[in-house]
Order: structure tokens, then sequence, then C-alpha cells
């Protein structure tokens, strides 16, 4: 028999069958875990470079040009980006989806450890982070004054971010520009 004959010969039974379907469906939405914002990683990883007193100039030639070309080796890496600015050099990698986020993180660590013979020594340590989609920013604050930029810098450097870095739930400050 076809549906449609099934249909008009027993009206009772398909009237049973799309009342046990719907019964179906409103015990799967009820019980259906919802997440609105889903734990995600991304291979996606940013190295950060400070170097006080440096113009951009300065920066590209003697630190984001030798790190580009340190961490292009990278296996899986899909795309690099790197920016220059006073103070700072930033460099974005990204990987291809498939590779694991905690693995390139550590390969990226690797690669500033072998070049950092090789940058200025006045340079501070180099920041490395991966992108954590799940740890968004909450709360960005912007500062200013009228000291001198250096002096004002170090105040909040070595003054206001430890006390930043030390309040419960802070996952990480940055400082600069």
């Amino acid at each position: 028999m076809k549906l449609t004959e099934v249909a008009i010969k027993r009206p009772a039974f398909m009237s049973m069958i799309f009342t046990a379907l719907a019964v179906i469906g409103l015990y799967s939405y009820f019980n259906m875990g919802v997440d609105f914002l889903p734990k995600m990683e991304w291979p996606i990883v940013f190295v950060r470079a400070i170097y006080p007193g440096a113009g951009p100039e300065e920066i590209e030639t003697q630190i984001a040009k030798p790190m580009e070309e340190t961490l292009s080796s990278l296996s899986g890496l899909k795309s690099i980006k790197t920016y220059s600015g006073e103070n700072y050099a930033l460099v974005i990698l990204e990987f291809e989806m498939s590779e694991n986020a905690d693995n390139v993180l550590n390969d990226v660590g690797r690669k500033i450890n072998e070049i950092k013979r090789n940058l200025p020594s006045e340079m501070e340590e180099p920041q490395i982070t991966k992108v954590n989609i799940n740890a968004a920013p909450i709360l960005k604050i912007a500062v200013q004054s009228n000291i001198d930029p250096m002096e004002f810098y170090e105040i909040l450097k070595n003054d206001i971010k430890p006390k930043f870095e030390q309040t419960k739930g802070v996952a990480i400050v940055f400082s600069g520009r």
C-alpha cells in the first residue's frame, strides 16, 4: 500500500504516528544541550616583542623581519602577518585548522628561543600567546597622562600592570601601544 492509501483507510493509525513523532520531537527539544558559546580552539598564535625607545623602522629591520623569516618555516602555517610600530612588533601566525593549538604554541616558542640571541639585548622577552576565544576580554582600559610618555610607560609597567595581574580571574594584561 502506498502512504496515501494508509492515511485514508486508517486515519487513527496515522494520527498515532504523528502524535508519537511530535512527542519524541518535544522530548528531544527540551533535553537537547545548547551551548551559546561552544569551546573552540583556533590555531592562531601572537608573538609580541617590545623594544622600548625604538622606532618603527628599527623594529621592522631588527625584530620583525628576523622573527618573520624564522617563523615562516613552521609546518602547517597558513598565513603570517607582521605589524611594526613604535616600541613594538606583533607577528600573527595562523595555522591550518588540523593543527593542535598547544603543539603550535610550543613550536613557536622553540623558534623564538632559537632566534633570541640575534635580537637586540635591550628588547623585552617576547610574549607568545595563542588565541583563546573562550577567554575573550571583558575589560579594556585606555589611559592617558600629561607626564613624559616614557615615565608614564614605566609607571604603568612597574606599578599598575602588576596590580592587575595579581587580581583573581585575570588571565593576561597587555601593556604598550
